[in-house]
């Protein structure tokens, strides 16, 4: 028997193959121990790599994740919907470098830029931004205790950056941000906001030193608005309320207690000898702070205001006659409900101070110069008016420390009373 003949297997020769690294184009890179590699010019190999070190991997990716956008990777240069806002705005900088533009400007489009847009804003892409991602630029400005001239600022380069995408179909044919209007008065308002944010932490901050200067104190004109809002809560009195108490210095609890028997129109004085009662129901008051009797002055300027509240309290019938600020609502707790309008009007009118910086006003209005906007009336007859036992109390709390004493002795002591300047006397020879 013939054994079959059985050819030898013969195994193929495998190469080993030599590895290389992966290649394709993208220019960033997340390596093992959270550096980031990427190539600023967006292409691999194309000018110098840089590398970034973060503190964990997730932050690595996002970081990579923005630099990719930026970078424009993986899409069209010609300008889309799908780009970002940062790409459309590095397209703009390029755009004004090779126009010609000033450098200062470029420079200070890229710092507003660089310093303000948050980071989800910036990475949106263009067909997708809408009011709401520009609301969100400038409550972070405010956020962040930006100044009135940066809000404008920033403002300035958003509008320049959105009529240049306008211009080359970065927001296809929608109205990216809203409408310009809709643009214009959201910065309006946030630079009110801003304004008034500032104006709060003063306040915020003289409450805490426990001191009240004039120019920290609300203006005529902020006191007027404050009124206007309170006449709603309170028909027929409500303004004359507070200008009152700017033009008088008394209390809340003492205003809704001042009857016409108080008042004396021929020397503008208000005797206060009582205030309302907070526990007790209405009409029941109790003697003022500290249990002392005092007289107050008004200024002579809202003269009219307490004219008008005097014949509309004798006039008046029923319970209410004779108070300058009837109870309205008929409650117990008048002071309560009228405290609780006062609030209800500070709101509306996005009023940074409280009730009682009436009275802080009147006196720091009352002790300043003249030459600084007061009516520079002696320490000893406002802390009386206030009802202060000392008028160390007054000023520590009123009156400015004298700022360049040396020069003030200097300039008031150059002559002696009732003297003419000494003669002139020649260098000893």
């Amino acid at each position: 028997m013939v054994e079959p003949v059985v050819e030898p297997v013969v195994k193929p020769v495998v190469k080993p193959v030599v590895g290389r690294k992966r290649q394709d184009a993208d220019p960033v890179r997340v390596w093992s121990d959270a550096r980031v590699a990427y190539w600023p010019s967006g292409r691999r190999g194309e000018g110098t790599r840089k590398f970034e070190r973060h503190p964990s991997m997730e932050a690595a990716h996002a970081r990579a994740a923005a630099l990719r956008i930026s970078l424009r990777v993986g899409e069209h240069a010609e300008p889309s919907p799908k780009h970002s806002l940062r790409q459309a705005m590095l397209h703009m900088l390029e755009h004004l470098g090779q126009a010609g533009a000033a450098e200062g400007s470029i420079k200070q489009y890229r710092s507003n830029w660089n310093c303000w847009l948050p980071e989800a804003v910036a990475l949106t892409p263009c067909g997708d931004l809408s009011r709401a991602d520009w609301t969100r630029v400038f409550d972070n400005l405010v956020r962040e205790h930006a100044s009135e001239s940066t809000v404008r600022a920033v403002a300035r380069t958003l509008g320049m950056l959105n009529r240049f995408a306008e211009d080359r179909g970065y927001f296809g044919d929608a109205d990216a941000f809203a409408t310009s209007a809709g643009r214009r008065s959201g910065v309006v308002r946030q630079t009110r906001r801003l304004c008034r944010t500032a104006q709060l932490s003063a306040v915020e901050q003289a409450t805490a030193d426990n001191r009240y200067p004039r120019e920290v104190c609300p203006t005529p004109q902020d006191v007027d608005r404050f009124a206007a809002a309170m006449e709603v809560h309170y028909p027929g009195y409500g303004a004359r309320l507070i200008l009152l108490g700017y033009a008088s210095g008394l209390r809340l609890a003492e205003l809704v207690a001042v009857r016409t028997e108080h008042i004396d129109l021929e020397d503008n004085t208000i005797a206060v000898d009582s205030q309302l009662d907070r526990a007790g129901a209405w009409p029941q008051v109790t003697p003022p702070k500290g249990g002392r009797t005092r007289t107050a002055i008004f200024w002579d300027h809202y003269r009219p205001i307490v004219e008008s509240l005097v014949a509309d309290a004798l006039a008046r019938d029923g319970d209410g006659k004779g108070w300058l600020f009837p109870n309205l609502d008929g409650r117990d707790k008048w002071l309560d409900r009228v405290g609780k309008l006062s609030e209800d009007a500070r709101s509306e009118a996005e009023w940074p101070w409280t009730f009682h910086w009436l009275r802080h006003a009147f006196a720091s209005v009352s002790l300043a110069p003249k030459e600084y906007g007061g009516f520079g009336l002696d320490l000893a007859s406002v802390s009386r008016h206030l009802g202060h036992s000392r008028t160390s109390t007054t000023q520590d709390m009123y009156v400015l420390p004298q700022q360049g004493d040396v020069a003030t002795t200097k300039r008031l002591t150059a002559h002696a009373p009732g003297t003419v300047p000494p003669p002139a006397f020649g260098s000893p020879g």
